[in-house]
């Protein structure tokens, strides 16, 4: 019993220390095409896939390197206002997103709400580890912008994850607000 006491007090005293420390950027898309090289996207075989339901996940046999074995909870966000997009090399996941469309977020590193006024955010990104730092990142994000060019779309990042802001600066996205937890 005391153990769990203290467990517990040391993960609640490291998530305020956190959240006294880290804050997120916000980032907004703006109403602009990003320019992307059609003719290399095609060559490469390259395309972004949107995923609104489980069923599109079983339909389209697309070799996901095990993520949702991995994150089996995510397939319950396709309940929840949810898409999930895919920059896919032709049957395989390259980098992915999720795209969420509702009124309120709760964005849990910080571990506040943000409202928001029929905004599209993009968040929870990720590249698999031996596809990192090939640009697959800002490509999808950028198909993203393009893709729901006359919605309003932001996208948060870790002050901490400094390539994933890279990635998000270099597809067209410009910088709102810092957020803090406090």
């Amino acid at each position: 019993m005391k153990l769990d006491f203290l467990v517990n007090s040391k993960k609640y005293f490291v998530s305020l220390i956190k959240k006294y420390f880290l804050h997120i950027n916000l980032y907004k898309s703006n109403k602009f095409l990003t320019k992307i090289n059609m003719k290399e996207l095609k060559k490469r075989k390259l395309k972004l896939i949107i995923f609104k339901s489980k069923r599109d996940v079983i339909k389209k046999k697309i070799e996901m390197h095990g993520y949702f074995k991995k994150y089996k909870e995510k397939l319950k966000r396709f309940d929840k206002k949810y898409y999930f997009l895919v920059l896919a090399d032709k049957r395989k996941l390259l980098c992915s997103v999720w795209i969420y469309h509702g009124s309120k977020f709760h964005i849990s590193e910080i571990d506040i709400d943000l409202n928001l006024k029929k905004q599209f955010l993009i968040n929870d990104g990720e590249t698999p580890k031996r596809l990192r730092n090939k640009g697959y990142f800002s490509l999808l994000m950028k198909l993203a912008k393009n893709k729901f060019i006359r919605k309003n779309v932001i996208v948060f990042v870790q002050s901490n994850n400094s390539k994933s802001e890279k990635g998000i600066k270099k597809s067209g996205f410009n910088f709102v607000k810092k957020i803090y937890g406090f």
